[in-house]
């Protein structure tokens, strides 16, 4: 019997190629240049910078810049805890489980849900939302993407809202947006496993009844 040795040693490359999807970190936004292109913002509140320079003082969590909706105890200006708005990701493809970044901030002292971190599908609806964190020490926040109905290779987005126009306790800030968990392949990638594991099964089948 014939066997096609090259095609079943590519085939074999592409199985384990799809079976050591590991765990990864992959950015998606560090703000170090500033606001990432095809991102939108709406409202006066969002701005990316370094330290806000007031009472508490809020540093970047890494390196030189973040995203922030205002400054802690600024009144009025650009960085006024009263202004409000949001500030929207481009569209994002689904190839890993998870999103993680790191936020601080709050939504009133005690938390309205004015505020907060959202998670929109294909069609702009939201499917995940995380509450602002009530701090203003730096968290880690994600969302399991699977789990909140996402399909793999799906776009989607991701949005920031400051919905708060309060003078005090009316900020949020984020920053080292990326991804996280095991890559997922996208719907042609598991089709092209699927197939090539059948043709290696029917193969071995073949040579075993002969």
């Amino acid at each position: 019997m014939f066997i096609n040795r090259p095609a079943i040693l590519h085939l074999l490359a592409i199985v384990m190629a799809y079976l050591s999807t590991a765990a990864n970190a992959t950015s998606i936004a560090d703000f170090e240049g500033g606001l990432p292109s095809g991102w939108t913002l709406t409202g006066g509140a969002w701005t990316v910078g370094g330290v806000t320079g007031t009472t508490p003082n809020i540093s970047p969590a890494q390196g030189s810049f973040f995203a922030r909706s205002g400054a802690p105890n600024v009144a009025s200006g650009p960085l006024a805890e009263s202004l409000t708005g949001t500030m929207t990701s481009s569209a994002l493809t689904l190839s890993y489980t998870s999103i993680q970044w790191l936020a601080t901030g709050w939504s009133g002292q005690f938390g309205n849900g004015l505020s907060r971190f959202e998670i929109l599908n294909s069609s702009l609806s939201v499917v995940a939302t995380v509450a602002a964190p009530l701090s203003d020490s730096w968290s880690t926040k994600s969302v399991n993407l699977i789990s909140s109905g996402l399909a793999p290779g799906e776009s989607f987005y991701f949005r920031a809202v400051d919905g708060n126009s309060a003078a005090h306790y009316a900020w949020l800030a984020m920053d080292k947006l990326q991804f996280i968990g095991a890559a997922v392949p996208e719907p042609a990638s598991n089709l092209l496993m699927l197939s090539g594991s059948a043709f290696l099964l029917l193969l071995r089948r073949k040579h075993q009844n002969t």
